[in-house]
């Protein structure tokens, strides 16, 4: 990252009508994932196994994302890390779903033995034919995977490897957040009329207050689209 750029980012992060819109991203994206996975749900009384595969992994990602949005709140930047990078994870499968609809009932009747060989990350990242990066996944693995010494930025009283100016921590890990949650959605909406469930109510009412939300964010927050 060259000065200027890094000077220009640093100023859009720390902008104050910028925060609060990536952070109302967060939130709303976050909660609507989890009501809809949780309504999708509903006991586990659906027939369609589709549809209870798809509304597991949703509960899981908002679960995720909303522990996620509660770290970056306590200032716990490494816990709020390591809970991205299982986010990651979970934007592989709901694509999946989205792309292949059988695989949403191989993947919730898979047994243990099946779930490493055809669904761990990197068997992910090579079906999804360039889809996802390696390079994507191993950068959130080293700051929130197995611990790492190039993580150690993201405790208290240590500093980036080699000395490196720090853009403010807690407000690029939000843009991050924000990104991944709003490639989730999207990857969520096509499952969701993939299986047929996109008309459900709260599918609807997520589609409308998650877009109104992305909107405002991309309108403010000159690094929503990405870090330069």
């Amino acid at each position: 990252m060259t000065t200027s750029n890094f000077d220009s980012s640093k100023e859009a992060l720390l902008d104050q009508s910028a925060q609060r819109a990536r952070r109302e991203a967060c939130r709303m994206c976050a909660n609507r994932l989890q009501n809809c996975g949780n309504v999708l749900w509903a006991f586990g009384l659906a027939d369609d196994t589709r549809r209870r595969a798809l509304a597991t992994v949703l509960q899981i990602g908002g679960s995720i994302a909303r522990g996620n949005v509660a770290m970056l709140e306590a200032e716990n930047w490494y816990a709020a890390a390591a809970l991205c990078r299982q986010l990651v994870e979970i934007e592989y499968l709901v694509w999946l779903f989205g792309t292949n609809p059988s695989e949403a009932e191989a993947w919730l009747s898979a047994t243990q033995e099946d779930l490493r060989p055809m669904y761990s990350p990197s068997a992910m990242r090579k079906r999804s034919e360039g889809r996802f990066r390696d390079q994507e996944y191993w950068s959130h693995c080293e700051l929130g995977g197995h611990p790492n010494p190039k993580a150690a930025f993201l405790l208290p009283e240590h500093i980036l490897p080699n000395d490196e100016p720090p853009l403010p921590t807690p407000e690029w890990m939000w843009v991050d957040l924000g990104q991944h949650l709003e490639r989730l959605w999207l990857f969520a909406e096509v499952a969701t009329k993939t299986l047929g469930l996109d008309t459900v109510r709260i599918v609807a009412d997520a589609r409308r207050d998650i877009e109104n939300v992305l909107q405002r964010w991309h309108e403010r927050d000159a690094c929503a689209d990405g870090l330069t």
